[in-house]
């Protein structure tokens, strides 16, 4: 999927996604997501101790790489 319709797919959604959901919408292993949370490198929060992401924060990032 080109990068612009990810952005705009991610734009669409409200609710925070799993690292399972934004793997399978970024195309990249789970344990990609993981190591790009741990580094820093890919916007998350944890809501009561789990790990989310924000779509709008991601669409933002995703736009900037």
């Amino acid at each position: 999927m080109p990068p612009s319709t990810v952005v705009q797919k991610l734009q669409d959604l409200d609710s925070p996604l799993s690292a399972k959901q934004v793997s399978e919408i970024l195309s990249v292993p789970r344990n990609t997501i993981f190591t790009w949370t741990r580094q820093n490198k890919i916007p998350h929060q944890r809501i009561l101790g789990v790990l989310r992401y924000n779509p709008c924060e991601l669409a933002t990032w995703l736009a900037k790489q």
